[in-house]
């Protein structure tokens, strides 16, 4: 970046400082921010003579740092701050790839670990309310009955959503309000397009409650 000793990620925008002699650049990288598509290309490059069978052996799982196993992603993560002396901030957009989520301790924590799978999911939704919303579209977006009037949570960011209107899209409204939850960033990626649906409730405070 050319300010003292301060580097920037060209990948997911991570910011960081205060090197100390013998630290590892991928290392903290990988630390702060394992999510990040450049760190996670690196390591299926380095694993792809691995067993099919498992995606890194016992003794690569075991190096990895413990804060990777308790990170967690909220659904508000640049507003978290600083962790400790070593970085500057956290990229304002970050991103996850597919990796990631094929590889659970790599993951963010989940918010609701319990409703990781569409069939958990679907089971909440048996006293929904609303006709014009199917639970199965709400389910497939990551997200599960609360059990009150039509509010519902994401299983990943714990992001929460209420108030739908007809035409309304659940993948849409979860990625307006939520752009930073790797479950519903996994989901647009495979998509083609993105289509905005229900204009009159563009803003964040009229929506999520």
């Amino acid at each position: 970046t050319g300010v003292q000793d301060k580097v920037k990620c060209f990948s997911c925008g991570l910011t960081l400082d205060n090197w100390q002699p013998g630290d590892n650049a991928m290392e903290k990288h990988k630390q702060l921010y394992p999510s990040c598509s450049f760190v996670q290309r690196m390591l299926s490059v380095n694993n792809l003579g691995l067993s099919s069978r498992s995606a890194f052996s016992p003794s690569v799982a075991n190096s990895l740092s413990p804060s990777l196993h308790s990170m967690a992603l909220s659904p508000s993560l640049e507003q978290v701050g600083y962790i400790s002396g070593s970085f500057s901030s956290f990229p304002q957009d970050p991103v996850t790839t597919r990796a990631v989520e094929d590889l659970p301790f790599l993951s963010p924590k989940l918010h609701n670990p319990s409703m990781r799978t569409e069939d958990a999911r679907l089971r909440t939704f048996h006293s929904w309310p609303l006709t014009f919303l199917s639970p199965t579209d709400l389910a497939k977006a990551g997200l599960y009955y609360l059990g009150t009037a039509d509010k519902v949570a994401c299983f990943t960011c714990g992001g929460q959503l209420c108030n739908w209107e007809p035409k309304d899209n659940a993948v849409s409204e979860h990625r307006r309000h939520y752009p930073n939850c790797p479950f519903v960033e996994n989901l647009v990626r495979d998509q083609q397009s993105f289509n905005v649906s229900n204009v009159s409730m563009q803003t964040h405070e009229a929506r999520v409650k």
